[in-house]
């Protein structure tokens, strides 16, 4: 569920870019049969210049799990503000087995979660109950919240 989640995130950062934005992901959940994000967008026209830093694909071998991220930009020699197109991993097999790579993406490589923002939404569940407005699911919430931090 977690490619999942990272192909929704790209293609929400594509789309968001179309538009002159950026996306900064607050949450992102898979459960059962479904995935929810939430995210911030902004207004950021020079940020968009960045954002193939935060997508790339994923090369997993088909022997064993592990795998291999890679960027689509990276930052050009010397100069911070110039992106150039990224290659594929250095390496041509997996390293522990010697099998072949398979692909996916394109992918959001970056952060799924803002933890500043799920740290605090914890604090808050954690507080005594004299709120105005009593949560039913507070347990339930607080078991997702925890899970992801």
């Amino acid at each position: 569920q977690e490619l999942a989640l990272r192909i929704l995130l790209q293609t929400m950062s594509t789309t968001a870019a179309r538009y002159g934005r950026t996306i900064k992901p607050i949450l992102s959940v898979g459960m059962a049969f479904y995935v929810r994000v939430f995210v911030e967008v902004n207004d950021d026209k020079a940020g968009v210049n960045k954002a193939s830093l935060n997508i790339g694909a994923v090369y997993q071998s088909t022997q064993c799990p592990s795998f291999h991220t890679v960027k689509h930009g990276q930052y050009g020699r010397g100069n911070k503000q110039i992106y150039q197109p990224s290659r594929a991993p250095l390496v041509p097999c997996c390293e522990e087995t010697g099998g072949q790579f398979k692909v996916a993406g394109p992918a959001w490589l970056g952060p799924l979660h803002d933890f500043d923002i799920v740290d605090e939404a914890i604090s808050r569940l954690e507080k005594p109950d004299g709120t105005e407005f009593p949560l039913h699911t507070k347990t339930r919430l607080h078991g997702l919240l925890t899970a992801v931090s």
